[in-house]
């Protein structure tokens, strides 16, 4: 039985979004198995993405893909040769499937095996994936035995394994998405109940208590103020994209 393209594409796209949900729910992928799929999923979609699109490969600048090279090569010689032993082998695996999946990302941006583009269908994974992880982490933000939100990344099995801070760097990386969302909003009422979903993110942001995310966070409102304020059509845009 032969296997179309459309079928091994549309399967790419869905180990991808898969990848993602495992990463953030099991544990924030602070573990060992996400490593692993991790790996198993670059290397997939990476063949995948060779053996199907040969010769219509999207080209990625050249100083973008040498600068990703040339960081993998620089993981893997630390891992070598450092003496302080800072950079372990899941260490290089996640960095060098983590290019992979980058170059896979940049020529995949364009296209999509289904009617919904996947960058789309990809926003909206980390959507549902954020929201699940901040209701899972109030229970346990209330059953924990320390006074921060974690979110999903703590690791049940030892009561000492919470990570804060991690949940806080990730959820600085997807407000952003939840912006987007927001002004995508089509009526009003649409629109209190996003800003709600939106504000219940913040709130399970800031009870991580972590000072550096914090200034962080304050430095990229200030970012967006300023991109708002030189392009005032910056928001009339996304709210049409």
């Amino acid at each position: 039985m032969r296997i179309s393209p459309e079928t091994l594409g549309r399967f790419a796209e869905w180990a991808v979004l898969g990848l993602l949900l495992f990463a953030v729910l099991f544990r924030g992928g602070k573990s060992l198995e996400a490593t692993w799929v991790l790996t198993g999923v670059a290397g997939c979609v990476t063949l995948l993405s060779w053996a199907l699109h040969r010769t219509e490969q999207k080209k990625i600048p050249d100083r973008v893909w040498a600068a990703a090279i040339l960081f993998v090569l620089w993981t893997f010689l630390s891992f070598v040769l450092s003496t302080t032993k800072n950079y372990g082998l899941d260490e290089v695996l996640r960095d060098a499937s983590l290019v992979l999946l980058f170059f896979w990302m940049a020529r995949h941006a364009t296209q999509s095996s289904g009617p919904i583009p996947f960058v789309q269908r990809f926003l909206y994974t980390v959507l549902i994936a954020t929201v699940f992880a901040c209701v899972v982490g109030s229970f346990v933000y209330v059953l924990q035995p320390v006074n921060r939100f974690v979110g999903t990344f703590v690791d049940p099995r030892f009561h000492t394994d919470y990570w804060p801070n991690a949940w806080a760097q990730y959820v600085l990386l997807t407000w952003p998405v939840f912006l987007w969302f927001l002004l995508r909003a089509k009526d009003h009422k649409q629109y209190v109940l996003r800003l709600a979903v939106f504000g219940f993110v913040l709130g399970c942001f800031f009870l991580s208590y972590s000072r550096g995310a914090t200034i962080a966070f304050a430095g990229q409102l200030l970012l967006l103020g300023f991109i708002v304020w030189r392009n005032p059509l910056s928001l009339t845009l996304s709210r049409r994209g």
